[in-house]
């Protein structure tokens, strides 16, 4: 199921819980603008640009925020299994 999203401007600091998805099995997240940093609970954190990708294993725990001094916009994707 495809989301778009905004994805607002915080610290790691400011998370507030992990995301994890009961049904869907991966997820795959495409940066349409600005910057993010995906923070996944197994592995370090990933710096995103536009046009960067990443595929993942979506019942693990999962956050993204913009990095960048705007807001981002993202694309989000999972799998039902």
């Amino acid at each position: 199921q495809p989301i778009l999203q905004a994805s607002t401007t915080m610290h790691r600091t400011g998370l507030a819980q992990w995301w994890s998805e009961i049904v869907a099995t991966f997820g795959l997240l495409y940066v349409l603008t600005g910057v993010v940093r995906l923070y996944t609970e197994f592995y370090e954190p990933v710096e995103m640009r536009r046009g960067d990708s990443a595929y993942y294993d979506a019942t693990m725990g999962h956050n993204v925020v913009s990095v960048s001094p705007e807001d981002a916009t993202i694309l989000w994707v999972t799998s039902l299994t």
